[in-house]
């Protein structure tokens, strides 16, 4: 489903789990080249100051 979504939309797919473990293989089994994810997770992300909403 996530390929055929690559497929047709000019966006890119964004994958991100808590620690950047599950979406990086997310990403490498979707085999997608487009498709990223978030290196070191949410958990990442806020260390470094990101936003997160809810």
């Amino acid at each position: 489903m996530l390929r055929e979504l690559a497929r047709v939309s000019d966006k890119r797919i964004v994958f991100y789990c808590a620690f950047g473990e599950r979406s990086a293989m997310a990403v490498q089994d979707a085999g997608m080249l487009t498709a990223l994810h978030v290196e070191g997770g949410i958990d990442a992300w806020k260390k470094a100051s990101g936003t997160v909403g809810r």
